[in-house]
């Protein structure tokens, strides 16, 4: 059996029965014989083949970016990238070069990227992928990120968090003050607030006696039994107080809400000196340019949930 295979491939084009010895003129060789090619070279096209569905997986993590149904044997665009096996589902983050490249797909279960603002209930396995979640030895576990969503979906509505551009930078803001929430409580560090009493706490990062005050007030006056003035820990610790802290400041605290209108970068901007520096006109503390802190990880923060959305 000699075998025409123009593209080399291992899958024959034609195939005919003659000696050994007799190669006939071109292509041909005695190996090929992994079965029909439908598309030897894009030259020689037969009807009777099986088609499979080709996957492009940049990351390689097996999910796909796009799909395409095509013959078992022809590579879509001969690029190693395409395959016939990364079928797990559609990935929102197929980029080999992106910083923020995933293990997985950001499709996630119940609750896909595209339903992550839309109001449908928020699941662990979403706030993960959305604020990009990584477990750390002594970082939040995934119990209390399960919790928060929990509580999010309780409370968010009746604070104003109601609406896809709420919800966006609402998880975008929370994402940048807690390193993607692996971290309640505000670390000891060079920034000034991390050494006072009432430091950074929350998945918002609630900071200051003044705000602390204010907090606690809210909570006496809600009927809620909880002492934050004599236990500031707690808003790192009960994932109740976690949410509602930053709910709290989001609404009625510092109106953050406010400023949360559209998906520009202005509108980022805005919500994000408002969560971080206290206001839209401070200068926050003469960082650069006047930007609040971390301004970089909140863009791709929001980067990634746009990503995700789209």
């Amino acid at each position: 059996d000699w075998y025409l295979d123009k593209d080399t491939d291992g899958y024959y084009a034609e195939k005919k029965n003659d000696y050994k010895l007799c190669k006939p003129s071109g292509s041909w060789n005695l190996t090929s014989n992994k079965g029909l090619d439908c598309d030897d070279n894009r030259v020689c096209v037969t009807t009777n083949c099986t088609k499979a569905d080709w996957y492009l997986d940049n990351d390689g993590d097996s999910w796909y970016a796009k799909k395409t149904n095509d013959y078992k044997s022809c590579y879509p665009d001969y690029s190693f990238k395409w395959n016939t096996s990364s079928n797990k589902g559609l990935d929102c983050n197929d980029n080999y070069f992106d910083p923020f490249n995933f293990d997985k797909s950001c499709v996630v279960t119940n609750n896909d990227c595209k339903h992550i603002l839309d109001g449908s209930d928020l699941t662990g396995t979403a706030l993960v992928e959305i604020v990009g979640w990584r477990e750390k030895k002594k970082g939040t576990t995934k119990a209390q990120i399960e919790e928060i969503a929990k509580f999010i979906n309780k409370y968010a509505t009746s604070y104003g968090v109601n609406s896809p551009e709420q919800r966006f930078h609402f998880y975008t803001q929370i994402a940048a003050e807690t390193g993607g929430l692996t971290e309640l409580g505000e670390l000891r560090s060079k920034e000034k607030s991390s050494m006072l009493f009432y430091k950074g706490e929350g998945i918002i990062q609630l900071t200051g006696s003044r705000n602390f005050q204010a907090f606690q007030d809210y909570l006496t006056a809600n009927k809620y039994n909880y002492d934050i003035m004599t236990h500031p820990e707690l808003l790192a610790e009960n994932m109740e107080l976690a949410v509602l802290s930053a709910l709290w400041y989001w609404d009625k605290g510092n109106n953050v809400k406010k400023y949360a209108t559209d998906y520009s970068d202005n509108a980022l901007l805005n919500v994000s000196k408002q969560v971080n520096c206290g206001s839209v006109s401070s200068n926050c503390g003469g960082n650069e340019g006047g930007y609040p802190n971390g301004w970089r990880h909140r863009k791709k923060n929001a980067k990634r949930i746009k990503d995700c959305i789209n």
